[in-house]
């Protein structure tokens, strides 16, 4: 898959997996830098993809939780408890233009996260699981 615009929040974890992946995809210049990515709420991701230009046919977004998640999940193509940390969520939609996206038909693409890339690469996996949310008493 060709990734035309890569987009991210100004934190440093974003940002800087962003660079990872633009890289990755030799457009390492390409990176929109969006402020109000930051601890932002699902109704700024559809702010972010609305004003993406139409010569732009995909994108990949680079922020973080809730927020993140609360956004996949307004999708309504597949429930995510919670994106991990470097998580990949993609949807298929079709659209002429971006300011459509809210109310365009979207279509369940992958869900993926750091376990499945080593997975796949054969490399060798180790989990930690603990907690970041405040409710559950870490942060």
């Amino acid at each position: 898959m060709e990734i035309d615009q890569f987009i991210s929040s100004p934190a440093l974890r974003a940002i800087t997996t962003a660079m990872y992946f633009a890289k990755a995809y030799h457009q390492a210049a390409n990176i929109v830098q969006l402020d109000h990515l930051y601890h932002a709420p699902a109704a700024a991701y559809y702010q972010a993809i609305q004003n993406i230009d139409d010569s732009i046919k995909t994108a990949a977004i680079f922020a973080h939780n809730p927020g993140i998640t609360d956004f996949i999940n307004e999708l309504d193509v597949s429930f995510v408890p919670n994106m991990p940390t470097c998580g990949v969520f993609a949807i298929k939609i079709n659209i002429n233009h971006w300011v459509d996206f809210k109310k365009g038909k979207k279509e369940y693409g992958n869900c993926s996260g750091p376990m499945h890339f080593c997975s796949a690469m054969n490399a060798p996996v180790t989990v930690v699981y603990c907690s970041t949310i405040p409710a559950f008493g870490y942060g």
